[in-house]
């Protein structure tokens, strides 16, 4: 006779089971319109980055300026959950942000200006994000900021700008959404 816990355990490990097998199949549903639009799979472009550019990418003061901030802000909050006299940062952090530089330096030559510029704006846009923001639903609120933001930082038009001033199929650059 099974116990109650490995009955269970033997339900989740079919419900794991079904779950993997089904997104596997989406997964082969979608591979043949992911290659034919060029987009790479989503899951797997950071990783990709890593490893087609080792030296470039731990190379980058980017990098290492994100890594200190983030390992920073980490540390500091376990130091005050271990002594709560000492302060923490308030809040939680919203997420990610992650910039190809290929992909920036690409988009700056067909867009016509420098690859620095391409950087500030993509960080821009996603600090933005992470700050809560999200263009597809505030009714312009994004929009605006990132306007009023760009202009105050001397940047060249912005991606929410590029896209709305394109038609829709052309509202991408390298098959991306902007």
């Amino acid at each position: 006779m099974m116990s109650c816990s490995v009955r269970t355990w033997l339900c989740w490990h079919k419900v794991i089971l079904l779950i993997v097998w089904v997104m596997l199949c989406l997964t082969a549903l979608f591979r043949r319109q992911w290659d034919a639009e060029r987009l790479s799979y989503p899951i797997a472009e950071i990783p990709i980055q890593i490893i087609s550019q080792p030296k470039i990418l731990f190379r980058s003061p980017l990098l290492w300026t994100g890594f200190t901030i983030g390992a920073a802000g980490q540390i500091i909050n376990m130091i005050h959950s271990l002594f709560p006299a000492v302060p923490g940062l308030p809040g939680k952090l919203a997420g990610d942000l992650a910039i190809s530089g290929d992909m920036a330096a690409e988009n700056a030559k067909q867009l016509g200006h420098a690859v620095e510029d391409e950087i500030k704006i993509l960080i821009l846009h996603g600090a933005l994000h992470l700050a809560g923001y999200d263009h597809e639903s505030d009714n312009g609120k994004m929009a605006r900021k990132e306007a009023q933001l760009r202009v105050g930082l001397k940047l060249p038009v912005g991606l929410i700008e590029r896209a709305a001033s394109r038609p829709p199929a052309a509202a991408s650059i390298r098959g991306r959404r902007l």
